[in-house]
């Protein structure tokens, strides 16, 4: 077993996610207690870059098709920091959301997608006018989504919701329901099989 020292610091930064970018050629972690975000080299392991966000409960992100740009979530403060990786130019999307969460960016790349940890409904943010963004309310008790992902053609995307234990499959061009599966427990993160017509559910 291998592992690889992350953060800045010598107390608990909490590294909360990590993700390889769709190029392969880099993964990033971020953390609930630092203010960066970190790039590492896939090929070995060395720290490549390092972008101050400030501090903040950074939970998650999304980084684009073409391995360009990240979008880093601080689910505490509702705000969403959009990165420029090749630069490190940063710029702050405060829009007030309430307990952001999952975020991933559509095939096109032209627009991100964000649950709400606390409520029945997502947000479709237009990444060339992010002011624009719209909220898409889904029916039934609050599901608390937490974790969103696409299937690989695109055509439909997984929620898991942790307050009823279901993951919903939704319809990418309407948003539409197009199945409700329970799952039991306490759904949160999402796999899904680029051969097989499987999705893996934790």
């Amino acid at each position: 077993m291998r592992y690889v020292k992350v953060g800045v610091s010598t107390v608990t930064e909490a590294p909360h996610m990590i993700k390889v970018a769709p190029n392969n050629k880099f993964w990033c972690t971020v953390f609930l207690n630092s203010n960066y975000f970190q790039i590492y080299s896939t090929i070995d392991n060395s720290l490549i870059k390092q972008i101050d966000i400030g501090m903040g409960s950074w939970n998650t992100f999304a980084i684009s098709n073409d391995s360009k740009k990240a979008f880093v979530v601080n689910t505490t403060n509702g705000n969403i920091m959009y990165l420029e990786l090749e630069t490190g130019t940063k710029l702050n999307w405060n829009f007030g959301l309430t307990f952001p969460h999952g975020a991933l960016v559509n095939k096109t790349n032209d627009t991100l997608y964000v649950t709400s940890q606390q409520g029945a409904y997502i947000w479709k943010i237009p990444i060339n006018d992010p002011s624009n963004y719209k909220q898409v309310n889904f029916s039934g008790t609050t599901h608390k989504f937490h974790e969103i992902i696409f299937s690989p053609d695109g055509s439909k995307y997984f929620l898991t919701a942790q307050n009823n234990s279901q993951v919903l499959a939704v319809n990418t061009t309407n948003d539409s329901i197009i199945t409700t599966l329970s799952v039991g427990g306490f759904p949160q993160e999402m796999g899904v099989s680029e051969s097989s017509p499987y999705l893996f559910v934790s």
